[in-house]
């Protein structure tokens, strides 16, 4: 593609995503922890269609996500900030510091590696912090114009530590920091994520990577110093073992922003509430029959409404509350709906049953001798009969009724001689 194409291409998602932040008043916390960066809340464009660096086809559908606001490291965890966990809690040394429990002075601001998933989960419970979810590793990383990098679009050596033989002291590379001012999210070493590796919503079958599926892996993000420019994407996604600890592994930690507690609940029930108001409108009709489901889910619309001005003003907790009964009233509204048509189904049911009952008893009261004119509209009926039992059968109910009605009124006609001059009218239509 034209470079300068996807460059505005770029620019004008950017701009759209932004809106959305502007649109929910995003607030900014009074202060941020002086080692961490704030990542503020709103959509984000995650994963990627048919990149070419994407090996395993994992990245894929591109998707919009919603997150709220939260804090992630600026660099990932060193060997320093390690040592003062081990001192503090007996936890065990990283399996590349030697049989001495140490490491060489000059790594002392280099990423710690050899981590595991328990070791970097142990870490953050210490700091009173946990481990990012792969979507907020990746907007952190990527903010929310789709990038490849964390700069932009086209890979620079000098932005990132990658395709070398080790790590380098953490922020050695400041002008390939993200959006958000964190650094080291591309190259120098893979950073482990608190999500396990599963196919994006949308796609049901992946063989490339259906063995390694199963909340059984956990997700590595950002590539390292031994990867290629590919694997150092904000979208690409690495796999690993939860016990796996290798000399590319390391992690930073994130955090929680005071306020946003309820922020996911609300933003997913009112979502839901969209859903389930597109799908109670498939069976709620502008007839009387479903006046009072109409009444319901008028009331229930009203309340999204105010449950989405409640969070755009930043009020999620009362969101949440009105989006949970706007959910319900949907659900009332549906149901009822539902249930009217399972009552008239029955109906219909029980007369259908209720003619071909009839049909059977008639049909047994004709003579044995018929006229040609007679045979052959007693041969019609059965036919319209067998056809009418099978759409009972198949519970396809207004054709049996159908073929049902025809029958009975055919046999009725052979019973009745005087309606016989009608019979050409009926059988001349089938």
């Amino acid at each position: 593609m034209n470079i300068k194409v996807l460059y505005l291409a770029n620019i004008v998602i950017c701009c759209l995503l932004a809106s959305s932040c502007a649109l929910h008043k995003c607030a900014v916390p009074a202060s941020v922890p002086e080692d961490m960066v704030l990542v503020p809340a709103g959509e984000f464009i995650m994963g990627n269609n048919n990149d070419f660096y994407d090996n395993d086809n994992d990245e894929m559908p591109r998707h919009v996500v919603n997150l709220p606001s939260f804090y992630i490291n600026k660099y990932p965890v060193t060997n320093y900030q390690y040592k003062k966990f081990v001192d503090a809690t007996g936890h065990k040394t990283p399996r590349y510091w030697g049989k001495s429990g140490k490491f060489s002075p000059e790594k002392a601001n280099h990423p710690v590696v050899g981590i595991s998933f328990p070791d970097a989960q142990a870490y953050a419970a210490w700091k009173g912090k946990r481990l990012p979810t792969e979507e907020e590793w990746e907007k952190a990383a990527r903010s929310t114009d789709a990038r490849r990098w964390p700069w932009g679009n086209l890979f620079d050596y000098s932005k990132a530590n990658v395709g070398t033989k080790g790590t380098t002291p953490v922020g050695s590379f400041p002008e390939g920091k993200t959006i958000y001012g964190a650094y080291d999210m591309s190259g120098n070493v893979w950073e482990w994520v608190d999500s396990w590796y599963e196919l994006y919503p949308g796609i049901s079958e992946n063989k490339s990577v259906e063995q390694l599926l199963g909340k059984k892996n956990k997700v590595v993000r950002g590539g390292s110093f031994a990867s290629d420019i590919g694997s150092a994407r904000c979208a690409d996604r690495g796999v690993k073992k939860i016990k796996d600890s290798g000399t590319t592994l390391g992690f930073r930690c994130a955090r929680d922003v005071p306020g946003y507690e309820d922020y996911r609940s609300a933003a997913r029930l009112i979502a839901r509430a969209k859903k389930l108001k597109a799908r109670a409108e498939l069976d709620i009709t502008a007839y009387e029959d479903h006046r009072l489901s109409r009444l319901i889910m008028r009331n229930a619309e009203s309340l999204m409404v105010q449950a989405s001005a409640k969070f755009q003003a930043n009020d999620f907790s009362g969101a949440m509350e009105l989006a949970g009964e706007a959910n319900k009233k949907i659900k009332t509204a549906h149901q009822l709906a539902l249930d009217f048509k399972k009552i008239k189904h029955a109906e219909k049911k029980a007369l259908i049953e209720k003619t071909l009952t009839e049909f059977d008893s008639l049909i047994s009261q004709l003579p044995d001798q018929l006229t040609p004119k007679e045979l052959k509209l007693k041969k019609w009926a059965l036919n319209h009969f067998t056809k009418g039992k099978q759409f009972f059968d198949d519970e396809s109910w207004g054709y049996a009724q159908m073929h049902a009605l025809i029958a009975l009124k055919m046999v009725k006609m052979i019973l009745d001689p005087d309606a016989v001059s009608s019979a050409s009218i009926i059988t001349g239509n089938q």
